[in-house]
Parts: C-alpha cells; structure tokens; sequence
C-alpha cells in the first residue's frame, strides 16, 4: 500500500502541470477512487474515508457521475467501518440502485461482494 501512495503523490504532482487537458482531470479523480479502494482493501478505513472524500469532491466539480458513485459508495463503507454512521447506509442503497438501474452489472457485483465482505448489509 505503501508503494502505491508514493507512486500516486507523484502522479499527482506532475498531473498538475497538465491540469487544461480534460483527461487529468479524469485520472487525477480515478486515482483518489483507486486509492480509497485500496485502502479499504486493506481495513484502512480513516484513509479510505479521506481519499473518497477527494474523490467526490473531484467527481462534483469535474461533473463524473460513475466515479462519484463508486466514490460515495466507498465512502458510506468506511463511514460505516468507523463510526456505524446510519446515514451512509441510505448513500449505499441509493448508489446501489443506481449502478442496477444503469445495467453496469460487474460494478454492482463488485460492490455487493465488498460489502459482503465487509458485513455490511442493505436491501436493495
């Protein structure tokens, strides 16, 4: 994980120099969902929480709506892993229905099993 960190902070910097090409914009938000991701992999829910937060933010202002759906989606994880917070269970269904309304069926599969693995559970 530790690898990986080092290796985005890098990205990051040098994305900087490019930030008028739309697609940075793009991979510089990928990058944030990639590492929350990682993190709650790994049970490191603070960074998880903290990265997606990035994400979403990255995700409102550049207007990508898949990546802030996966983003909100780690973020309720962690949230949940940290605190038990009952709001991000109502984040979790609505994103869920989201991805199902949308056909984008490997995503939902991801995400039930990460919550399956996570013991977290929503009707959907």
């Amino acid at each position: 994980i530790e690898e990986a960190l080092l290796f985005s902070r890098t990205l990051l910097k040098r994305l900087d120099s490019f930030q008028y090409f739309a697609e940075c914009r793009h991979i510089e938000q990928n990058i944030y969902t990639n590492l929350s991701t990682l993190c709650l992999e790994y049970n490191d829910f603070h960074s998880a929480k903290r990265f997606s937060d990035i994400a979403i933010e990255k995700a409102k202002k550049y207007t990508l709506v898949y990546e802030k759906v996966c983003s909100e989606l780690n973020h309720a994880i962690a949230c949940i892993k940290l605190t038990g917070d009952e709001s991000a269970y109502e984040v979790i269904k609505q994103n869920m229905l989201i991805i199902r309304y949308l056909k984008f069926d490997d995503l939902h599969e991801h995400f039930s099993s990460f919550l399956k693995k996570f013991e977290i559970e929503v009707n959907v």
